[in-house]
């Protein structure tokens, strides 16, 4: 199809030129302002066959239209190499932009693009575990399931992903784990091969592999989209650099890489609304999908880390992988008695250790008026497993002890024994939880919804207490700590649990 049918049929492609509001920092022009893009039909497709959760059919925002004109760039038809007239310009695109801007949206438009539009597709969505590939898998799995038509051409499962019904034009559909081994071999083929998410935590192997994998066309683009990541993501780092020496140009620019960034510009004060709006597109949308005067509150709130999570997912900026939790002067903010005394309600007891056993920290929390107030129990030199139940034991006959929840890497047994040998309540908190648990305590302390009791054991280990960067978020983390934080991650276990209890199920249970 030539451009100027193309035009005719789907409309002319819009690109990105720097007067939009919502424009990314940075960004790869297009070759001229009127250079022709696939865009403008995978849309009208995605449009014509998507419908949202309220019953209406997509409607994309203006930054995604452009964004999805400027990745299906193609070269024009009296471009210069004649082999290249028609195909795709990019063989990578990267975008990077912050969390909650219609990462999942545009995947979908661009798989589904690419598996009606290509001759035999074999599409891989790749992330560093199968369970994150599948988040994105199901976006367009949810699409297809919910089109009759799509429903009649193609099948969906969770092991084999998306396949045609038809042996006549075989299409798949798959995800991927992020690991390069894996990957070695497998041929991905269609306009758009293989998608990439979250690129700070995908290993470099495995996203080599995947363009390898996809390079036996010419006209095929691999896409990568991911907020910032950490001093430690090397591929990531390694793709802005090729991406901003695309933009510059020169000698040694690849002039088939594609990069949209969308974050604030060096030196913007933290909290700077007018560069928030502009790094976030969905805050501009009507109605906007991210409220920035309330991510600005909660972002304030929030000071873990030189403000880690707010700089990474609202300002889209790489942050160091370790820092120390929480300041003392910030701790002191929430400086109390601990839980009142004239307070008869019950209780959440949450119970860490060391790594080696020499000691380990009780603490309580109760939620009152919608403020938690926590203090030290106590602290057990050299305990064990019998010991620890026994401890428990006598806080649930005598306390008033709602449930009791310990360190699931280190305490998980403790937890099956109060439960199953003696009928208590009890949880384990997972290294993924402890994500949220942080984020919780961290936010409680920032808002003033917090009240310790000022035990000089807190003050001795948060200087200790560092936080790492995983994938879901920043957590406290024993192995990068440089001390005992026993007391910390147990103070931190019991706020997150009573901050969640409702005051309705606080209901003591006499067995």
């Amino acid at each position: 199809m030539s451009n100027e049918d193309r035009v005719q049929k789907y409309g002319k492609p819009q690109y990105f030129d720097g007067t939009e509001p919502y424009c990314p920092l940075e960004w790869t022009p297009p070759l001229s302002p009127d250079a022709p893009s696939d865009g403008p039909r995978a849309r009208a497709l995605a449009c014509k066959l998507f419908k949202q959760e309220n019953g209406k059919y997509l409607e994309l925002d203006d930054y995604q239209i452009r964004l999805i004109d400027s990745i299906l760039e193609l070269y024009p038809d009296d471009y210069e190499v004649e082999h290249l007239r028609g195909c795709l310009r990019y063989r990578q695109a990267i975008v990077s932009i912050p969390r909650r801007n219609g990462k999942s949206t545009l995947a979908s438009v661009l798989v589904t693009y690419s598996m009606l539009l290509s001759v035999a597709p074999n599409i891989g969505v790749l992330a560093s575990t199968k369970e994150q590939a599948k988040e994105v898998f199901d976006n367009t799995k949810y699409n297809f399931e919910n089109n009759e038509a799509l429903k009649k051409r193609f099948k969906t499962t969770n092991s084999k992903g998306l396949e045609s019904r038809r042996t006549d034009k075989p299409a798949h559909f798959k995800i991927h784990a992020g690991n390069g081994d894996g990957l070695q071999g497998i041929t991905f083929v269609g306009n758009v091969p293989v998608v990439v998410d979250e690129l700070h935590i995908t290993k470099t192997e495995a996203y080599d592999a995947a363009v390898k994998g996809a390079s036996t066309c010419l006209s095929a683009v691999v896409i990568g989209i991911t907020t910032a990541g950490t001093e430690d993501s090397e591929l990531l780092k390694r793709l802005y650099k090729t991406g901003q020496a695309a933009i510059a140009g020169g000698e040694d620019a690849n002039p088939r890489f594609g990069f949209w960034h969308w974050t604030v510009a060096e030196g913007t004060e933290l909290f700077d609304r007018e560069a928030l709006l502009r790094a976030n597109p969905a805050s501009q949308t009507n109605p906007p999908r991210i409220d920035i005067d309330q991510e600005i509150l909660e972002g304030k709130a929030n000071p873990a880390g030189d403000y880690a999570e707010f700089r990474r997912y609202r300002r889209n900026e790489f942050i160091h992988s370790e820092d120390i939790w929480l300041s003392l002067d910030v701790w002191a903010k929430a400086n109390g008695k601990g839980i009142p005394e004239h307070y008869t309600g019950n209780v959440v007891y949450s119970i860490d250790k060391t790594q080696g056993w020499e000691w380990a920290t009780v603490t309580a929390a109760a939620k009152i008026d919608d403020v938690v107030y926590t203090e030290m129990v106590c602290r057990i030199y050299q305990p064990n497993l019998e010991y620890l139940e026994q401890v428990c034991m006598y806080l649930y006959s005598n306390q008033r002890a709602e449930l009791f929840v310990v360190n699931g890497m280190a305490l998980r047994d403790l937890a099956i024994n109060l439960r199953e040998q003696h009928n208590l309540p009890a949880e384990y908190i997972t290294e993924a939880q402890m994500v949220s648990a942080t984020s919780t305590a961290t936010s409680l302390i920032g808002t003033g919804r917090m009240i310790h009791a000022d035990e000089p054991l807190m003050k001795r280990q948060l200087p200790n207490t560092v936080m790492k960067n995983s994938g879901e978020g920043v957590k406290i983390s024993i192995t990068h700590s440089t001390g005992e934080i026993d007391a910390v991650r147990s103070m931190v276990m019991a706020v997150y649990q009573a901050e969640r209890m409702e005051m309705q199920d606080f209901k003591l249970i006499v067995l």
